[in-house]
């Protein structure tokens, strides 16, 4: 069961409003809405607030859980970061060609936010769900030979039906053979330091002689 969904059935069978919970938590209103509509998931911290929040209320309704019950709430709502690869996407981006404006408007997301990711300064909220529309994507507008053969040298998928799990497993950490060597150049230029390349290789031991000072040039007028 997904989180919202699990959410969902919580507040239902504790009669437990959205409102009370964010108030409870020091959760928006309107972030809690998204939670339950399934927009989004929240971050792990906020996700401990929420749990937390739910606890105490329903405590205050009289219901007394055992510590084994309280942990199974706290284990269903728990939420763990997923290391979702901005490095990866923008590989990915690149090696399909894919239109940065193309794309979000097919996954309804601005061309802006999806920048951010592809730069490492955002990642998805629902990483799970991010990759669900990528594949969706591929399935519906990139799905020739010559795309499948890209992305299984990328993902090493062996075909549209396993792209999602494949697509999931390399963009949340995982690595395909084939892609190993391409992602490990564009890490090491990342990592390539000149000024470090510079002082390795004494170039600034060179014997290099100081400028000549130029010599003054007076022009007379008459």
């Amino acid at each position: 069961m997904l989180y919202h969904e699990q959410l969902n059935r919580c507040l239902a069978e504790y009669r437990i409003t959205a409102r009370e919970l964010a108030e409870a938590s020091g959760v928006s209103v309107a972030s809690v809405s998204r939670y339950r509509q399934g927009k989004c998931r929240p971050e792990p911290e906020a996700s401990r607030r929420l749990t937390e929040a739910l606890l105490t209320l329903i405590s205050a309704r009289g219901i007394e859980l055992t510590p084994a019950q309280a942990e199974e709430i706290r284990q269903t709502f728990s939420v763990r970061r997923s290391v979702f690869s901005s490095v990866r996407f923008d590989l990915l981006l690149q090696t399909m060609h894919i239109p940065l404006k193309d794309l979000a408007g097919f996954v309804q997301f601005m061309p802006s936010y999806l920048s951010k990711i592809r730069t490492g300064q955002r990642s998805p909220a629902d990483p799970q769900r991010f990759l669900g529309g990528l594949c969706s994507y591929f399935l519906q507008m990139r799905s020739t030979d010559a795309d499948m053969q890209q992305l299984r040298a990328l993902t090493g998928c062996t075909g549209m039906s396993d792209l999602h799990p494949a697509l999931e497993r390399w963009m949340l950490g995982g690595a395909s053979q084939q892609s190993g060597n391409v992602e490990n150049l564009l890490h090491q230029l990342d990592l390539f330091d000149p000024n470090e390349y510079i002082t390795r290789t004494h170039m600034e031991a060179l014997d290099v002689p100081p400028p000549q000072p130029v010599p003054e040039v007076h022009s007379d007028y008459f």
